[in-house]
C-alpha cells in the first residue's frame, strides 16, 4: 500500500516562537551595526581628566581621578599626568597609564604625590593615546 505523502506537517507554536526571536535579534544586531557605522565619523579620542577624590596614604596622598572619552574612537594605552604648582613653578608630577578608554566610557586611576594636593594647584590631563 502506498503512503500519502500530500498532507502538510502543522508547525508547533514554539517552533514559530524561536523563529520569530531569531529573526528579531538578527534585525536588531544588524540595524545597531548599521546606526553605528551612520553615526560615528571616526574621530580621535577626546579624554577629560576630572578628579574623583584625594585620600591620605601611607606615603604620601593619592589622587583618584576619572577618564571620559568623548570621543567616537576608542584611545589606548591613555597617559594621564597629573602636576602639582605653585604659582609658575612646577613642585611634583605624576604620571599613570590607563589600558584603555572606550568611546563614551570612563576608566578610574589614580596618582600618587608626596605633597598634599589640597594645598596646592593640581592640574590633571591626558597627554596622548595609542589607536589600538
Amino acid at each position: 500500500m502506498a503512503e500519502d505523502h500530500s498532507t502538510k506537517r502543522e508547525v508547533p507554536l514554539i517552533e514559530k516562537l524561536i523563529a520569530a526571536t531569531g529573526l528579531l535579534l538578527v534585525t536588531a544586531v544588524a540595524g545597531s551595526l548599521a546606526y553605528q557605522a551612520a553615526t560615528h565619523d571616526g574621530s580621535p579620542p577626546d579624554i577629560e581628566v576630572e578628579v574623583a577624590g584625594i585620600e591620605t596614604v601611607g606615603a604620601g596622598y593619592l589622587v583618584r581621578f576619572f577618564a571620559r572619552n568623548q570621543g567616537h574612537t576608542t584611545g589606548a594605552q591613555v597617559r594621564i599626568e597629573g602636576e602639582l604648582r605653585q604659582g609658575e613653578k612646577l613642585l611634583e608630577q605624576s604620571i599613570t597609564t590607563l589600558t584603555y578608554v572606550p568611546d563614551g566610557g570612563r576608566q578610574e586611576g589614580g596618582l600618587f604625590f608626596e605633597r598634599d594636593p589640597r594645598g596646592h594647584h593640581l592640574r590633571l590631563r591626558a597627554t596622548g593615546y595609542e589607536k589600538p
